[in-house]
């Protein structure tokens, strides 16, 4: 009957829509999978490259350029920063015993143990320079910690080395605070981001007098003033540190052993304490508060008669 074939073709070409229907979802379904695959690939070679320049380069570097601008049309900032310098003493003569595929290994065993305290303690490395490192940090508390964990590595590396029967390594650290520049130093065939100012120079001074004063970490006044109070620090004394200026600084020996600095503690108080007999017209010889005090600081120190001569003017007043 009519009605009964109306129905029936009815359903045929319901059915056949919803057969063309789902050909056509299933050709969108795969045509979707591919462009998901597609971006997940793009999306996994971005991040590569940028694991990679963070490998080669700093991750503020690589945070700009991920943001999506060009680092080469930034313009030059200022910032407020605890800037520090790392070095590694006696490298040069080291280097020499080393092949070079030694060398390049304990290197690299060298910055992953400086730069894991420096990274945990929210710093940035700047650059690796040879056998040293100038890092960046926000605050100076961060510095400092950065570099009292760094001499603890290098102390407990050491006894891995002693175990080897191989030389013991040291580090010395300057940290000096203030305003320093961020930009692009170079040219247009190989630029630079880095960061420049009297800080990093007086960084780097407060780095080359630890031999001078056989100290492990030395800081400049600016440093010394927003450092948090439980801090063992040692006045040296009063240095340039630019021509025409000059700054105060201060030996900071968290860092050195118990012994150590319990000696280094008893120097300072019985300074502090030579200080208010002299002043106050005491009848004890100031020859035997200095000779005291001397032997207390040869203890400390025996073999650096620079570094006596230099804490003894704060007791001799000169």
């Amino acid at each position: 009957p009519p009605g009964l074939f109306n129905k029936w073709r009815h359903v045929v070409e319901t059915r056949g829509g919803l057969l063309e229907l789902s050909r056509d979802m299933e050709s969108q379904l795969e045509f979707g999978n591919a462009k998901l695959f597609e971006a997940q690939k793009l999306l996994e070679e971005s991040k590569w490259k940028s694991d990679v320049l963070r490998t080669y380069t700093k991750k503020s570097l690589v945070d700009i350029i991920d943001d999506g601008e060009n680092p080469r049309e930034r313009a030059p900032s200022t910032a407020d920063e605890a800037i520090m310098v790392c070095d590694l003493r006696r490298f040069t003569r080291l280097s020499k015993t080393m092949k070079p595929d030694e060398l390049v290994r304990f290197l690299n065993r060298f910055f992953d143990l400086m730069n894991e305290s420096i990274i945990e303690n929210q710093g940035e490395i700047d650059k690796l320079m040879g056998d040293g490192i100038l890092a960046r940090f926000e605050t100076v508390q961060l510095a400092v910690e950065a570099a009292i964990q760094m001499h603890k590595a290098i102390d407990v590396y050491n006894i891995e080395r002693a175990s080897f029967d191989r030389k013991t390594l040291a580090i010395s650290v300057g940290i000096a605070y203030g305003s320093v520049v961020h930009g692009n130093i170079g040219s247009a065939m190989k630029m630079d981001y880095t960061l420049i100012g009297q800080p990093v120079n007086t960084a780097s001074l407060m780095e080359s007098l630890t031999r001078r004063f056989n100290a492990r970490i030395i800081i400049c006044d600016s440093t010394c003033a927003r450092l948090e109070n439980g801090h063992d620090i040692f006045p040296l004394g009063i240095v340039e540190t630019e021509k025409g200026k000059s700054a105060e600084i201060y030996e900071l020996f968290d860092a050195d052993s118990p012994a150590r600095r319990e000696l280094k503690r008893v120097v300072l108080k019985r300074i502090h304490d030579a200080k208010t007999i002299l002043n106050s017209n005491n009848t004890v010889s100031k020859n035997d508060i200095v000779q005291e005090i001397s032997d207390l600081i040869r203890a400390s120190d025996p073999e650096n008669e620079f570094k006596l001569q230099q804490r003894l003017r704060a007791v001799a007043g000169d």
